[in-house]
């Protein structure tokens, strides 16, 4: 077992999952998702996104400005939640983080659990922070 701190300095930890454009996509996966996950995530919470980029386009740098809606599905405790979007799967631990060994099933259990119902084709990003 790792180190234990008095006061933990992981105020967040998060996994999220970027699926390809080519995957398929029906308004119907939050909720299918959901199904599978109510047991440990009865929560449930509908949020909109704001994304903010920007476009060069010949020349000419343009803002992107993108809203988008995803479904989260919280802990009883808030502690922990997942989140479903377009083509977005994210898992979220909030303070206090238990340990690496308690997150990582979360992730693996969401994960089949969206390709179950989703099926995407590709996975265009990972990351973990």
């Amino acid at each position: 077992m790792g180190r234990r701190y008095k006061n933990p300095p992981i105020i967040e930890a998060v996994c999220k999952f970027r699926f390809g454009q080519d995957s398929p996509w029906d308004i119907a996966v939050p909720g299918l998702v959901y199904a599978e996950v109510r047991g440990a995530f009865p929560k449930r919470r509908q949020v909109r996104k704001l994304g903010v980029g920007v476009l060069a386009d010949e020349g000419a740098v343009k803002p992107n400005i993108q809203a988008a809606d995803v479904m989260q599905f919280h802990r009883a405790d808030e502690k922990a939640l997942i989140q479903v979007g377009l083509h977005l799967l994210a898992i979220n631990h909030l303070r206090p983080y238990p340990s690496w060994d308690k997150f990582l099933p979360m992730i693996e259990k969401a994960l089949r659990t969206y390709y179950e119902v989703a099926a995407p084709n590709s996975i265009h990003r990972i990351g973990l922070r």
